[in-house]
């Protein structure tokens, strides 16, 4: 422990800070400050900066200039010192500025002075005494040249800069880059202008004024430019003679009109100035006039001062002298002289006759035919007249004679006149056949003027007539009426026609024909007396009455035609056999008891008035198939149908379906006529599915032909899975299995597959499920293979056909075999096999692309094909190969081909009246076939048959093979030509 006494010491250590306070003023380093600037410097453009000290710490220093500033000429940045153009300098004005800068810190401040010089610039260009200079020169003065005009003075508004100016010029007369074609020059230190060459003041080459400018340029040259304008004025002296530009002037006058009547104008030009005394001051006088030869008066006066013409005797003829030719002088004040000439026409007056050319006119016209009479005119007839002036007008003196109220005369626009027809000429008319004469008349002053006696003439006119062939003949009877029975043997007679043409006195010949229009299968003939005679058989059922057309043509030329009807009522014959009503296909479903099937009627085209039908009776055909006879059981019912006698037709057994879709029964039906007529038709019984058997997984190929790559999106066949039942499509749902294929598309009620249009060509693999909601069966498979070919125009167009009955199209393409349950080649693929063999070519060359239900009961189908080697082999030959082998072909195919290349002008033969043309028509839209395994999309082509007349017919050598379509475009060769 510490004792009270010991020491205890502490050191701190302390820091004491001494505030600055604002005891000082702002300094400069100098009292003076000077610099210089020149006087066309920018705005904000810096000149100087000033900056003033101070003592004081935090002091801010603010700077301000306070005096000095006249015009505010500069201004100082207030917190740098930097002093900067504000205004507009200008040596001239002031060259020095004394500024007072004050520096402040808030409490204190100072100054200093800046003194600033402005420094010369050439800113200003010479200024000349005068904008613009005048001066005049006599014209055509070539003493002592060259002769000054004027001086010119220029001062440069640049006081302290020497006046060092350059005088120069441009505008007319000068050529700077030519200087020896100038008209002036100038000093170009005094200003002194002269003028160079004698001048012309005058047109057409010279002028009275020159225009130029004159310019002042300082610092030798070099500098600011300044300008004037020059004129210089030509004082005129009379150097031109007058003139007259056009060398003849024309005029005219009337002819038989008084003294004094003025003619025309002669004006002169005098190229010398009008204001300067007489230079250009004109006297007119005729220096060659023409005289009259009975007077010996001149004929023509002229007025000196103004150059008016005028007639100087009465009454000229132009008849007699229909031009004259004078001389005209003008002189002006100084004597000079030109000449021009007047060429005078006498106008003309109608004061002569006209005159017809000939005393009688003679003419030959036809008779005209109906009530159009020609546009043309008959006759044209021309008129003599001295005169100029007339005004013709033609007409026909009424009653002048036999004729004359059926023409009119016209007038054409050169003056002579036309005879028309203005009512109807009949030959046949005893009177006309004889001709007509009359009387013309033309007036040469107009309308309205016939009375004038002097002005008026006559003719004759003489009219032949002649006949042409304007009668048709005519019929004694127009409508006459036959009866024959539809058997009536051919030759028989029926009516006799007699047509008589009153033409040619009623010596004209008459022939008769038939208007095949109305006869379009020639079943009617008619010789040269007009006896109407029976060609072809005729047949009640089709057609019971006939209107034919009969024609009586006479030799005339061209020749005329009359035409009378023949109604033909042919009576009916027990000739047709009786058959079905219509078209019966009862349905009974597959595993039903014996019951009633159907019941049905029967027709007969023949006349049932006639007692030529009904009541039918029935019955099975003896020669029916065991099977039908132990089937099915046919009842007559001679009662029923209201008495006209039905069939009833019942099962005897039980059927299935998955046995056999379809029976046919033959009928044999037996009307009442006399004699009795019978046939036989056959009906089909579906027997209708029940779904009753289980699906199971299924394949099938559809091969689509894309016509020159441009199918649309169009339909290509159902998903198949093999089932005996064939009629339970509303008890399936089809589904994609995996991811739906991007070219293809798929209905998953009907199952039907749809390709998308741009399909490229190739092999496409499809895989289906399908489920059936009566069997509950889910996920069955379905695989479909698809393959897509372009069959090209050129093979459409150069394809075979064949017609082959007793099969479907699905038939032809189908490779299921019903009966024996099995799977064998189609008949398509059997008729391409033939086809390559046949040809010597692979069966990759051969397509057939086309298979086309005509008809299904029965059945009618037309196939196409195309082969090629390099190029398509033509119809011709592929249709001869098929001819060739026809026989061979159906044994190994199994059909029966009933026409090879399709003609369908071979059913339309009997009612064009010409020529038959097949032509192709080829759709875009594809014909598809689906026969449940297989399917077939191929091209949808059609043979129109066209009644043409073939001498015309020229479209028939156009082709697309010859490429007519341009720009990308793709020819199709249709029903109506190329498109």
């Amino acid at each position: 422990m510490q004792s009270k006494s010991a020491r205890s010491d502490v050191t701190k250590f302390i820091r004491i800070g001494i505030a600055d306070k604002n005891d000082n003023p702002p300094y400069f380093d100098k009292g003076l400050y000077e610099a210089e600037v020149d006087e066309n410097e920018d705005i904000q453009h810096t000149v100087l900066t000033v900056t003033a000290k101070d003592h004081d710490e935090s002091s801010r220093i603010r700077y301000e200039i306070t005096s000095g500033n006249i015009g505010g000429a500069f201004a100082v940045k207030n917190m740098t010192g930097a002093i900067y153009v504000a205004g507009a300098l200008d040596y001239e004005t002031r060259k020095r500025y004394e500024l007072r800068l004050t520096a402040s810190d808030n409490l204190k401040e100072n100054y200093t002075t800046v003194v600033i010089h402005v420094k010369d610039v050439n800113d200003n260009p010479p200024v000349f005494e005068r904008p613009t200079y005048k001066t005049q020169i006599t014209e055509e003065d070539d003493r002592t040249l060259p002769k000054r005009v004027l001086g010119v003075t220029a001062t440069d508004g640049d006081k302290d800069r020497p006046q060092d100016i350059v005088y120069f010029l441009t505008g007319q007369g000068i050529d700077p880059d030519n200087p020896a074609n100038s008209k002036f020059d100038i000093n170009r230190t005094s200003g002194e202008i002269y003028v160079l060459k004698p001048l012309d003041r005058d047109q057409p080459n010279g002028r009275p004024q020159w225009r130029f400018t004159v310019f002042a340029q300082d610092e030798g040259g070099e500098g600011l430019v300044g300008y004037a304008d020059v004129q210089v004025n030509l004082k005129d002296i009379n150097d031109n003679a007058p003139t007259f530009p056009q060398g003849i002037y024309f005029g005219n006058v009337t002819e038989n009109g008084t003294a004094g009547m003025v003619v025309m104008t002669m004006t002169a030009v005098d190229y010398d100035d009008p204001s300067e005394g007489t230079n250009a001051k004109l006297i007119y006088s005729i220096e060659k006039n023409v005289i009259e030869e009975e007077t010996g008066s001149p004929i023509f006066e002229i007025e000196s001062e103004t150059g008016v013409i005028k007639t100087a005797v009465c009454c000229l003829d132009r008849e007699r002298t229909p031009d004259y030719s004078i001389q005209v002088v003008a002189m002006d004040g100084g004597g000079l002289k030109g000449t021009g000439t007047a060429s005078i026409r006498v106008k003309d007056i109608n004061d002569m006759p006209p005159q017809f050319t000939k005393e009688e006119w003679f003419t030959e016209v036809d008779e005209t035919e109906g009530p159009d009479l020609p546009e043309m005119p008959i006759l044209t007839v021309t008129v003599h007249d001295e005169d100029e002036t007339n005004k013709f007008q033609y007409k026909v003196i009424e009653s002048s004679g036999y004729g004359a109220d059926k023409f009119t005369m016209v007038r054409n626009n050169d003056g002579t006149g036309s005879l028309k027809i203005v009512q109807s000429l009949d030959y046949e008319d005893q009177l006309q056949s004889n001709g007509f004469r009359f009387r013309i008349q033309v007036n040469d002053k107009g309308e309205d003027n016939d009375n004038d006696k002097y002005h008026v003439a006559y003719s004759w006119v003489v009219v032949k007539l002649r006949d042409i062939n304007d009668n048709q003949p005519q019929f004694e009877k127009a409508n006459i009426e036959a009866t024959v029975p539809e058997n009536a043997r051919i030759g028989s007679s029926l009516q006799t026609f007699t047509a008589t043409d009153p033409d040619q006195g009623g010596k004209s010949k008459v022939f008769y024909s038939i208007d095949r229009s109305s006869d379009r299968k020639r079943q009617f003939s008619i010789n040269e007396n007009g006896t109407v005679s029976i060609q072809r058989s005729l047949d009640r059922e089709e057609t019971p009455r006939h209107q034919v057309k009969i024609l009586a043509i006479d030799d005339g030329i061209p020749p005329k035609t009359a035409t009378a009807t023949l109604t033909v009522i042919v009576h009916d014959i027990n000739d047709n056999p009786p058959r079905f009503l219509k078209d019966y296909r009862p349905v009974l479903q597959e595993h039903s008891q014996q019951k009633k099937v159907v019941e049905i009627s029967a027709t007969d085209d023949d006349d049932r008035s006639k007692s030529n039908g009904p009541p039918f009776t029935f019955r099975m055909d003896p020669k029916a198939d065991d099977v039908i006879r132990a089937s099915f059981k046919v009842e007559s019912d001679n009662k029923g149908a209201n008495g006209d006698g039905m069939a009833i037709v019942s099962s005897l057994l039980s059927f299935n379906r998955e046995q056999q879709k379809e029976y046919l029964i033959p009928i044999v039906i037996k009307d009442t006529g006399t004699p009795s007529m019978s046939g036989t038709s056959t009906l089909t019984v579906i027997i209708g599915d029940i779904n009753d058997n289980k699906m199971q997984p299924g394949s099938k190929d559809i091969f689509v032909y894309n016509y020159a790559g441009q199918s649309p999106d169009t339909e290509i066949g159902r998903v198949y899975v093999f089932d005996l039942d064939d009629w339970d499509l509303p008890d399936k749902k089809f589904y994609w299995e995996g991811l739906e294929h991007p070219q293809f598309k798929l209905d998953e009620d009907t199952g039907m597959i749809y390709m998308k249009s741009g399909t490229h060509d190739g092999r496409y693999h499809l895989r289906f499920k399908v489920y059936d909601r009566k069997h509950t069966q889910t996920d069955v498979p379905a695989n479909v293979t698809v393959t897509v070919k372009t069959i090209p125009h050129e093979a459409v167009l150069n394809s075979g056909s064949v017609r082959i009955s007793g099969i479907t199209d699905e038939d032809f393409i189908r490779v299921w075999d019903y009966k024996s349950q099995t799977i064998s080649r189609s008949k398509a693929e059997l008729f391409r096999d033939k086809l390559a063999h046949l040809l010597n070519i692979d069966r990759e060359n051969v397509d057939v692309f086309s298979v086309q239900l005509r008809r299904m009961h029965p059945p009618l189908t037309d196939v196409r094909f195309a082969a090629h080697g390099s190029p398509y082999y033509k119809p011709v030959r592929l249709n001869g190969i098929v001819l060739m082998h026809r026989e061979e072909i159906e044994n190994v195919v199994g059909i029966n081909i009933t026409m090879v290349g399709i003609d369908e002008c071979y059913y339309e033969n009997e009612v064009c009246e010409g020529s038959c043309t097949n032509t192709l028509d080829i759709s875009s839209l594809p014909y598809m076939v689906n026969a449940n395994r297989t399917a077939l999309v191929g091209v949808r082509v059609d043979v129109i048959a066209e009644c043409t007349c073939g001498a015309r017919n020229f479209s028939k050598g156009e082709s697309c093979r010859s490429s007519p379509c341009y720009n990308g475009g793709r020819c199709v060769e249709g029903r109506f030509g190329l498109s």
